[in-house]
């Protein structure tokens, strides 16, 4: 069994994020689901989230640095760079380790409709965006490339983009999304499309009246269901039988003292699925992100 070298990161030194003010639309957001608003143009934001994406027969580690920016209120752009450590177990024996940077993405957010009133918030916006091939994408292992699926880097041009919705009743939050995702064809390999469905409901548990936001400690419970539906991939000219879907349920926490720092933490719940790969069922998956002001 072959062993790839392995790029040593320091995940957990990478948890230090510079973020939102507790104030600003963005830092009222979902965990998972995409939020409709966007950041204020007075304060852009650094966040950091840490994730573990466990299967049958791949964990992945990762650290994703996201940079957003607002030259007006309506409008958002975003940098996100994902740094990963993954760790292969396959059925055929193959135990591997290795980890660098993915593929880099590109957002913008345009927000079409917004509506505000005494504790009450409407979004109606888009996001569309490019994945960026800066990933590696030619790992391997005893001298054979891992197949091209359990790569960092999909080492295509990727698309994506869809409607955003999100409104705020004083205590309660609702949000929707639907985004789709698609890649160009590179050496005779197309990553499978996809469309993501999102439906996101939080809480605010303390405190009950909020009178002026970043005054006190907010604690918020969020419940959020996802539903991705996958294409097949092609791979050599051939359509591979990768297609089906996903169904998570994200339970998380978010705690905000006062304006910064700001945490959020969740649980990713596999509830359903019918998508066959190479890294095998989905199992519970943790996420933690932290944000400060800039």
């Amino acid at each position: 069994m072959g062993r790839v070298r392995y790029r040593p990161m320091k995940i957990w030194s990478l948890l230090v994020a510079l973020g939102m003010a507790a104030g600003a639309p963005s830092a009222y957001a979902q965990i998972v689901v995409e939020n409709a608003g966007t950041v204020s143009p007075e304060t852009p934001t650094w966040q950091s989230r840490f994730e573990i994406d466990r299967y049958k027969n791949v964990t992945d580690l990762r650290a994703t640095e996201n940079l957003y920016w607002a030259p007006d209120p309506r409008t958002e752009f975003k940098l996100s760079a994902p740094l990963l450590r993954r760790e292969l177990d396959l059925p055929d024996g193959t135990e591997s380790l290795f980890g660098g940077l993915g593929d880099l993405e590109l957002h913008i957010k345009r927000i079409f409709h917004k509506s505000d009133d005494v504790m009450r918030s409407t979004r109606f916006s888009a996001m569309g965006g490019l994945v960026l091939p800066t990933g590696p994408w030619h790992e391997e292992d005893g001298g054979v490339d891992i197949p091209r699926s359990l790569q960092l880097g999909t080492g295509t041009l990727g698309f994506f983009g869809g409607p955003l919705f999100t409104h705020i009743a004083d205590r309660h939050r609702f949000a929707f999304e639907a985004i789709g995702q698609a890649h160009a064809e590179h050496d005779d390999y197309r990553p499978q499309p996809s469309l993501r469905l999102g439906a996101a409901y939080w809480y605010r548990i303390s405190p009950a009246a909020l009178e002026v936001a970043g005054d006190r400690t907010e604690v918020r419970g969020s419940f959020e269901l996802i539903h991705t539906v996958y294409g097949r991939s092609v791979e050599g000219g051939t359509r591979v039988g990768d297609d089906g879907t996903t169904t998570m349920l994200s339970v998380g926490l978010q705690v905000y003292p006062t304006t910064s720092p700001l945490f959020e933490a969740a649980v990713l719940i596999p509830l359903h699925e019918t998508k066959e790969d190479l890294k095998g069922d989905r199992r519970i998956g943790f996420l933690l992100s932290i944000k400060f002001l800039f």
